[in-house]
């Protein structure tokens, strides 16, 4: 399911930073290099991209593309399994594809984009996300969201933060959703991954995050679905909580 092309991504971009067609093409193929390069180079650990800049936009935008659109792709297979979901939150959602992707899906879902209210994704995510069932809720508030949330969706975002398990917990313990989605890429080399996190002030490596993070999410009652092995890699994971 295509919900659009790269070109017309990068024609956002453009309208909407002023920019010039051509320029934001040139910066994005600079952006796609410079991410293969270093995840090449083992060795090499980078900084990252100022966050609110245009730079780590066309990131989101090359993120999309590459990983969060072949999860959702996927996923579009195997919806008869989300029947009853009327609400989703997508976390840390990035430019905003990831969360239109999720309304081609699921159109008759109130739809909630979570990222750094401050951000110039949130910012460019809130020109073309009009939709009256699409609602923007910022990182310092999410824990706390008044709303009954039937599925979380988490795709490429806790290799990027140094506590995964406790963000994953807090999420979980105070919106209880049905569902939760995950793809997850703790150990893929990566120049803006992790190496090692933290679980209750203990440094863990990227190598062992993976099955801290999954026993943590079992801990709090959810179990891995059945619909998860038919995926390749187990790429996303479907976890399910029946006694909601």
């Amino acid at each position: 399911m295509k919900i659009l092309s790269k070109n017309h991504a990068l024609k956002l971009v453009a309208d909407y930073m002023d920019y010039d067609i051509s320029k934001v093409e040139d910066d994005y193929k600079r952006i796609e290099q410079y991410i293969n390069l270093k995840s090449r180079q083992t060795d090499i650990r980078v900084e990252h991209h100022e966050y609110c800049g245009y730079e780590y936009l066309l990131g989101a935008v090359s993120c999309y593309f590459d990983y969060s659109s072949s999860v959702l792709n996927v996923l579009s297979h195997k919806l008869d399994c989300f029947n009853d979901v009327h609400s989703i939150l997508d976390v840390a959602a990035g430019c905003g594809f990831t969360t239109l992707h999720l309304l081609k899906l699921f159109p008759n879902t109130i739809m909630y984009y979570n990222n750094l209210k401050d951000s110039l994704q949130w910012s460019f995510a809130k020109s073309f996300l009009k939709q009256d069932n699409v609602k923007f809720v910022d990182e310092n508030n999410v824990m706390n969201l008044d709303a009954n949330i039937d599925m979380i969706f988490a795709c490429d975002f806790y290799e990027h933060i140094e506590t995964p398990v406790a963000h994953v917990k807090s999420l979980l313990s105070n919106l209880k959703p049905k569902f939760l989605i995950v793809a997850n890429a703790f150990r893929l080399q990566h120049p803006d991954h992790l190496e090692r996190f933290l679980v209750e002030n203990i440094p863990i490596s990227n190598t062992k995050i993976g099955r801290v993070f999954n026993d943590k999410i079992r801990e709090l009652d959810y179990k891995m679905d059945d619909v998860t092995k038919s995926f390749w890699n187990r790429r996303p994971t479907v976890w399910r909580r029946d006694n909601v």
